[in-house]
């Protein structure tokens, strides 16, 4: 079935997922009930969740369009060199989703701690996201590099689309690290408010900043230009995070500061016990009432 075989295997794979996924709250295992009457929409949890998701969203369909564009820039030059950047775009686009997987987990967290005004715990988690997502850009993109030959022939075995690989591979990676810094600080920005700020430098790197560099380096370098367009993007939109990140950053300590610390608010520790007791509580319920009912049935 070629093309329509694997997207109708898409679709029956989401299926699956439903059809497993599903039952567990129809059954009523969870603690969460699925009902219709249930259904309120409120602006005042509708808005922050369209503040943060729609920069999320829009990072997705840029890195879409960047493709897309790049595959029409590079039109002119043949088809072996759209096929080595479809090669390159899709192996950096698989590196990309990793890093940008970790930064949702990340969101996740300040976001609550943020609800929670525990401050000292997003600095912290702040640092060591920073640290990871770069680090493993760094050892992403050097492995990209390293090994782009047997990437790259990977998917093809003709000898000069396998050159041309090689050389997309390696435009696309020199500054891939970077990348690590940019999603950090995104997902940063949009969890502390910043959402505006958030939004602009989520469609930067591939869609305002890197959209006009690729045109212009295509101009002046022709080939080689299509290929490090994203690299000079990449550098750019971090230089202009860093100058944002050092001329808020008075700002944005005292915008902390100013926020009421929360006393209601349970310990990681306190948290989990709560956790525990709540599940023995419910187990306990449910054995009081199978003994109710066998009593009943006596």
């Amino acid at each position: 079935m070629g093309i329509l075989g694997a997207a109708v295997t898409d679709v029956i794979g989401q299926f699956i997922s439903v059809a497993i996924l599903l039952p567990y709250y129809l059954r009523g295992k969870s603690y969460l009930t699925l009902s219709v009457k249930n259904i309120r929409f409120q602006s005042w949890f509708i808005k922050p969740i369209l503040k943060t998701g729609i920069p999320i969203f829009t990072i997705n369909l840029f890195q879409s369009l960047s493709i897309s564009a790049a595959n029409v820039v590079a039109a002119p030059y043949g088809d072996n060199t759209i096929a080595a950047l479809g090669i390159a775009n899709r192996m950096v686009g698989m590196t990309t989703f990793a890093i940008t997987g970790f930064s949702r987990g990340y969101q996740t967290f300040i976001s609550y701690n943020y609800g929670a005004r525990h401050f000292d715990r997003i600095k912290e988690a702040t640092r060591k996201a920073y640290l990871w997502a770069i680090s493993g850009g760094v050892i992403l993109a050097a492995l990209q590099i390293l090994f782009a030959q047997p990437i790259v022939a990977a998917f093809s075995r003709d000898p000069a689309v396998i050159k041309l690989g090689i050389r997309a591979m390696i435009g696309a990676s020199v500054l891939f690290f970077t990348y690590g810094f940019q999603a950090m600080a995104i997902v940063y920005l949009l969890c502390i408010k910043y959402s505006k700020s958030g939004f602009v430098f989520s469609i930067s790197r591939q869609g305002i900043i890197y959209l006009p560099i690729l045109i212009l380096m295509e101009r002046l370098w022709m080939e080689n230009g299509i290929y490090y367009a994203q690299a000079v993007a990449d550098l750019i939109t971090t230089l202009v995070m860093l100058v944002f990140f050092v001329w808020t950053r008075q700002k944005r300590t005292d915008a902390l500061r100013e926020l009421p610390l929360r006393t209601d608010v349970l310990s990681p520790v306190q948290d989990s016990e709560a956790c525990s007791a709540a599940v023995n509580e419910k187990n306990a319920d449910a054995q009081d009432f199978s003994a109710d009912d066998r009593e009943g049935k006596n």
